[in-house]
């Protein structure tokens, strides 16, 4: 809504160090890339612990904490006796800041009630708009998103917990799926200070328009790149300890899924020479384990189930 009015973000220039950040996260998305077509079985494992870190974190950011037996339906039963689960605010809801000592203080003053049904929908609008058109580069599109849904405050409770799983919904929809395996929502609560730190100094001057959105973006592309580092420490963690060079192209076999190349391999082993590898699938192919599609150092290969 607000960030995406007139021609802000077309004009914005990124800091260096929001670029530097943007060129890793691009490099680290294409190593995502690898593992999920190459790595699945490990990524499974991954996967299912973010789900239950995610779950957590979330409801301790807004200081609610629940057994991990009860996440789920916690949350169905919750959704279910709300009352108001689904529909616009029908009262106003200040963001208010407790201090140390008890003292309260309003820190943000969110959209009036009546305003929110129709700045919803502008904002949709003017983030499909934006990404459909290529006005503005994709994660900065859903920082704003982010940004706005929290300046808005469009329901009576439980705003925090949706604009995480927007923000993990914004990431996946640009192929930045390390949301998937590694809990963004952790990363946030170990981080809580920063995050609020970000939202308080990007929503200041928000309903003149004439707020600054690069705290907060400078924080989601941190805390993206935080846990694309984790997830490659724990993807690897996952891969067999090195041992002969043998067994590190058996596994790079192993987890080859569509037909490969020999390259392929090599970019899953990248101390095993050439000539090691090809022993290796000569003899597995030899064993029925792999079959060769073609001829030349071009072939394609395939595993045999």
């Amino acid at each position: 809504m607000m960030s995406f009015r007139g021609t802000m973000l077309q004009n914005m220039k990124l800091p260096m160090a929001d670029v530097w950040l943007l060129e890793t996260l691009a490099e680290s998305k294409g190593r995502q890339q690898l593992f999920e077509k190459q790595s699945p079985q490990i990524l499974k494992s991954i996967r299912e612990m973010a789900l239950i870190e995610s779950a957590e974190s979330s409801n301790r950011i807004e200081g609610v904490t629940v057994e991990r037996n009860r996440l789920r339906l916690h949350s169905l039963a919750q959704g279910g006796t709300s009352g108001d689960a689904g529909q616009w605010k029908t009262t106003s809801n200040d963001i208010i800041e407790i201090f140390p000592d008890g003292r309260r203080e309003i820190r943000f003053r969110p959209l009036a009630p009546d305003r929110v049904q129709r700045a919803m929908e502008e904002l949709c609008l003017s983030y499909r708009s934006a990404i459909d058109q290529l006005q503005v580069i994709p994660l900065l599109a859903s920082a704003c998103l982010i940004l706005d849904f929290l300046c808005i405050h469009p329901f009576r409770d439980g705003n925090g917990r949706i604009s995480r799983l927007l923000t993990l919904l914004t990431c996946y929809h640009h192929d930045y799926k390390v949301g998937r395996y590694i809990s963004l929502e952790r990363i946030m609560e170990q981080t809580k200070e920063d995050y609020y730190e970000a939202l308080k100094n990007s929503s200041i001057g928000w309903h003149e328009g004439k707020h600054d959105v690069m705290p907060w973006f400078t924080y989601l592309l941190s805390a993206l790149r935080r846990a694309y580092r984790e997830f490659e420490d724990r993807a690897d963690r996952q891969r067999p300890q090195r041992g002969s060079k043998t067994e590190i192209v058996e596994y790079a076999l192993n987890n080859m899924i569509l037909p490969f190349g020999i390259a392929d391999v090599e970019q899953l082993c990248p101390n095993v020479s050439r000539d090691t590898i090809r022993l290796v699938m000569n003899r597995w192919r030899e064993q029925g384990q792999l079959e060769m599609l073609g001829k030349g150092r071009d072939a394609k290969w395939r595993r045999k189930s």
